[in-house]
Parts: C-alpha cells; structure tokens; sequence
C-alpha cells in the first residue's frame, strides 16, 4: 500500500540522535477526517472473551452479543468507525455469490488513501485479467485516523465479508468471514460468525485453510479496477434493479409499511462501492505484519536501537507525523545500518503478496451493453445466469490458492534505510492515532511542568522514556507493543522519571482516560501456535461432500470425495451419473496433472506429495484416466 502525501514544507525542528530538542507547539491536525462514531462503546471494565482482538469490539458495540443480522453488524460497525465496503459480485472464494447476492468486503475507512481518475487508462483487461490499468490520484493523505486516545481503533485492524443469500424477502447475510487483530498473539485471527438470522456462532478457524490463500496471513484483494465486483460501472448497473426489495417484517412479525422498497441487503447499502477506500485498507493490513517484523530486525543493532528511538520520540513530538519524517531521512540515512538493510530487503523478496490480479470473468465489462431477452446480450447477465448453474468459468491462474495468481511487487534493493522504515509506518504498525499521539505529547509537557527544571524538556523526557526500563524489552527483543500496551509503558515510564524529581509521584489521569481494553498482564507471555501438520495432500484444506450440505462453513470448496481415499472414491462412483463422473473427475484430473496446482505449487503438502513421495499421486492421476475413459 503506497501513500500518496502532499508536499511537504520544510520545519525548523531538527532531529538527531543523542537528542530530540524540543518539538514546534503546533498541535496535530487532520482536516476533514473526523468521525463520530454513533455511540461510543462504554469503557472496559471486565474481561469478556475476545476482549483483546478487534472482533471483540464489535461484539462489545453489539451489546456483547455476536450479530445475528447484517443489520445488526453495521449498526455495530458504525458505532466503531467508518466503514466503506465493496460488493464483491462475482467472487474466487464464494462462487456462489452473483449480481443479486454479492460477497461484501468491509474494511474501516483509512485514513490515507488514494482517489481515482474519471477515465480508465485501459480496458478492463476481460478474461485475460488486467494488473490495474485505472490510474490511482492524490486523494486523502493525513497518515492516522483521528479516533480519541480511549475509544477503538480498528485502522487496519479489522476486515469483513459478508456472504449474501437469497430468502423470502430478499437476500441476507448467512455467515461473515472476519480477519481480526489479535493483540495477544500479535496477529490476525480468522474466523467466521455462522447461523446468521437464525443462531449466530463465532468460530474461529484453523489457519492452515486459510492460508492456503491468505499467504500472507493477513488480508488480501484484486488490483485496480476490481472488474469482478459491484466498483465496475457495468456490473453495478446490472445489479441495481435488482436491490429493490420488499420490506420485511419488523420483531414483532408485523410488516413495517414506512420501509417501503429497500435497497439494501440486510443493512448493507451496495450501491456505492468503495473500491480506493478498500483496497488502500486492505494493503495498510497487509503491512501490519511485514513492517512489525521490520522494526524487529531493526532492533538487532546498535545503531538500529538509536533509529527506532528516534522514531518512537518522533510520535510523540506534537506537530504532523510526516513532517517529522521528512525531517528524520537525513539523521536515519547517517547511521550505519547496512545488514538491517540486506535483512529486510531478503524479507521483502520472500514476502507473500497480498494483491490479486485483477479478473473479470465476465468477459470485457467496460461499457454499457443493452439487454434483450431474459439473459440479452449484456455479458454480465449471461455470465450471471451460467455461474448460477455453477459453470463459474474460474480458470486455476486466477484463484487465490494458486500463487501466480497474485501480482508479485517488484522489490528493488533499498539503498537508504528512510525507504524502509519511518515514524508513519512505526505508528500504524503499533496502531496508534493522532488522538494517541495528542496523548503522549501532552502528557510529556504536563510532566515537565512538574518536574519543573529547565534541562528536562519533552524530547530528552521522550528519549529517556523510550530508552527506560518500561521499553528495554522492546528494545532489547525488537517486539513491538501494542496500542494499549503501548500507553501503559508510556505511562509507567512518565511515572518513572518523573518520581526521580518528585518522591511518590503517580500519573494523573484515569486509565480510562486514554486506553479502550483491559490491561495486559505484563507477567503474560505471547500465546504458542501449534502448527497444522497435513494428514495427506487433500484433506489439510479441503473437506468432503458427506451428506446433501456441507455440516459447516468452509472457506476452501468442498470436495465430491477424498481423491486419495480408495474406499470413499469406489463409493462415489457408484451413486455418480455419466455426467458427474466427467464434470468432476475431469476438473480433478485438470486440475492434478495439467495445472498441477492441486495442492498448490507453494504449500508443505506440494513439497510432501509431488516431490518427496509422488506415489499416491501419481496413482490418483492413473485412478482419474481410467475412470474418465469408462464414462465417455
């Protein structure tokens, strides 16, 4: 995710690395980004379960209950933030979805994002696919959301997607995928909320599933101009007649006359895709990761030690982000950190991409085309009705399991550590806002005040902090705290120095004041993976067909049968007519031996089954020919 910012003038405030002078009074300000949330959620006061991850907020905001509807998820949402969505139409991972049943992507706003140009550059790329050809432009650029110091943040923190489907009164939301932030494990969890509009159930899932297409164990999204969803003007006026629903029965079972004709989707408004807003969220996930690792390898020198302090002292100076760091380039690019340079750029070399080449499985849709008939001519309505008979037409190339289906980055040799790292990313991946850093720079100058001698200003007050024994693991071990945790030691180093001057000194303000989950137990360590080890090439991410239904809500495509069980296989085929012995075995047999890419190319089990012990597949692929050829 690249920012674009304005230019930049220069400041007189200069940076160095024995110590941070005082910063320019200027208070933070972010025109134009502040959001009020509808209500705020009140303060914790309780440990309730998933307190510490951001799914966790919005069973809090929901009145501490999993959302049982859509509805019931955006009015949740919107005391939380702003939230943007984008109604994936014909999505890779729910092929069921379609023009009047989309998947939607949600995403909090960011605060930083790029607009669009009226006109493409390019075509929209049809069944070749298209790496974004639509230009992206300056658009909003303050770095950090404006969310108060004690109320949530979710900034590249949470992401959604809501799977759709058909009921009496028009589609509903039936289960909702989440990628959360996890601040206890320092990672993303993945789950799913199912039973929707009728029992709802938070699960969350076994990540090796998962990550057989978030690879980078965080959010992914196709590139510009995201053709397979609702942001394609085509698809998106093909789909608007078809958001006008009936309205439905209230709680009480009595029809609700003042709704009217409704044009939205279970609370979901659809009509007014987010494609830049979303996509720019998605990428700001992405790094979260990434660029944790990075400050992680930073802190292995010396040297390293001295930028990430001039990072962190940076956040907490009052005035605007960047400009501190366009400042912080010429005392970064001086110190001598050539192998955090060559460690981070083999890190970004093996970085798992996060971007999907775009794909309109539609065919060319960039134009208007009348419809005539009950299908017409209007591609769209014709690829709509075939992927409803299930003929998806989604070639191997372009699902996400596959990894030539995503746009790898070209990652140049950095040549100066400010391309790297700075004090805009150091904020996001702690998870900081502008209502956090007006926190710290604050309460830096209330303790000098107190402290009250003229050798101690907010900048050596920050460095001492920074380098104190509240942050000596964090510099020691490079693992960087979180939001809340970060305000915690903030506040235990204040509390530290400022007791050197002043005997039984305590902070001054409430905890409530300026965190929005419980305290972490510093005596807690980081939860323990347990890594998923493959039972065999198949059934680590698939499941298989046992009854009518799936018993439960997979991400991955269920399965017929177990290709690499001889007893289930014989069992399928004797219930299985000519037409399904050739529809499926001849996408298993296309899939194993022409696109090789079952399992896919980058996973353990490719490693185990195709090139350690080939046998069972190999067996399989000769099981498929001769069955293939008895049901021609």
């Amino acid at each position: 995710m690249k920012k674009a910012c304005p230019c930049l003038t220069a400041i007189a405030l200069a940076l160095s690395v024995s110590a941070i002078p005082a910063p320019s009074p200027a208070a933070p300000t972010n025109p134009g980004l502040t959001f009020v949330p509808e209500v705020a959620p009140p303060p914790h006061d309780r440990v309730p379960p998933y307190a510490h991850t951001a799914i966790g907020a919005v069973i809090e905001a929901n009145g501490w209950k999993v959302p049982a509807t859509g509805t019931e998820l955006t009015t949740a949402l919107r005391k939380l933030g702003d939230f943007v969505q984008l109604p994936v139409t014909f999505s890779a991972v729910a092929l069921n979805s379609g023009l009047s049943h989309p998947r939607v992507v949600i995403a909090t706003r960011p605060s930083s994002h790029p607009g669009m140009v009226a006109q493409a550059t390019g075509g929209f790329g049809g069944w070749g696919g298209s790496r974004g050809p639509t230009r992206l432009v300056a658009g909003t650029s303050a770095p950090l959301g404006s969310a108060a110091a004690n109320s949530t943040y979710l900034e590249g923190r949470l992401f959604l997607a809501a799977n759709t489907e058909a009921s009496e009164n028009g589609p509903v939301v039936k289960t909702v995928e989440f990628i959360s932030w996890n601040s206890r494990k320092q990672k993303f969890d993945f789950g799913v909320i199912e039973g929707m509009s009728e029992k709802p159930e938070l699960k969350i899932l076994d990540g090796a599933r998962c990550f057989s297409c978030h690879k980078n164990k965080g959010p992914i999204l196709g590139v510009a101009p995201w053709s397979n969803t609702a942001f394609n003007e085509l698809v998106r006026t093909t789909s608007t007649p078809l958001f006008k629903f009936t309205s439905r029965q209230n709680q009480e079972g009595k029809e609700d006359s003042a709704l009217g004709l409704r044009d939205d989707i279970d609370g979901l408004k659809l009509l007014a895709p987010s494609g830049p807003e979303v996509d720019a969220a998605v990428r700001q996930g992405a790094d979260v990761l990434r660029d944790r690792a990075r400050y992680k390898l930073l802190a292995q020198t010396a040297e390293g030690r001295k930028a990430l302090v001039l990072l962190l002292s940076a956040i907490a100076a009052q005035g605007p982000l960047e400009k501190f760091d366009k400042q912080l380039k010429l005392e970064l690019n001086q110190l001598d950190l050539v192998p955090f340079l060559q460690q981070a750029h083999a890190a970004n070399k093996a970085l798992a991409p996060s971007a999907l080449a775009d794909f309109s499985p539609a065919g060319p849709a960039n134009k208007i085309v009348a419809t005539k008939g009950p299908t017409g001519t209007n591609p769209v309505t014709k690829y709509d009705a075939l992927r409803a008979t299930g003929a998806h037409g989604l070639p191997s190339l372009h699902q996400p399991s596959n990894p030539k289906a995503f746009v790898r980055p070209n990652t140049p040799a950095p040549q100066n550590p400010s391309q790297l790292v700075s004090a805009v990313a150091l904020a996001r991946a702690i998870g900081l806002s502008e209502g956090d850093r007006t926190f710290l720079a604050t309460n830096l100058s209330l303790a000098v005040t107190r402290i009250g001698r003229t050798d101690v200003t907010p900048a050596t007050l920050a460095k001492t902090v920074f380098t104190g024994p509240s942050f000596a693991d964090v510099l020691k071990d490079g693992v960087l705290p979180e939001r809340d945790d970060f305000k915690d030691r903030f506040v235990a180093g204040v509390v530290e120095v400022t007791a050197r001057h002043q005997a039984g000194a305590r902070f001054w303000a409430a905890r409530t004041t300026y965190t929005s989950t419980p305290q972490r137990d510093p005596s807690a360590t980081n939860e323990k993976e347990i890594e998923v080890l493959p039972s065999h090439a198949c059934a680590t991410c698939h499941d298989f067909r046992t009854g009518p239904k799936p018993a439960a809500f997979s991400p991955i495509p269920v399965l017929a049968f177990d290709p690499l069980d001889a007893t289930t296989r014989d069992n399928w085929l004797k219930t299985a007519s000519r037409k399904q012995r050739q529809d499926v075995l001849g996408r298993l047999l296309k899939r194993i031996d022409k696109d090789k890419d079952m399992p896919p190319e980058d996973s353990v089990e490719a490693e185990l089954y195709r090139v350690k012990d080939p046998t069972a597949i190999s067996a399989l692929k000769e099981w498929l020919d001769a069955e293939l050829k008895k049901a021609k």
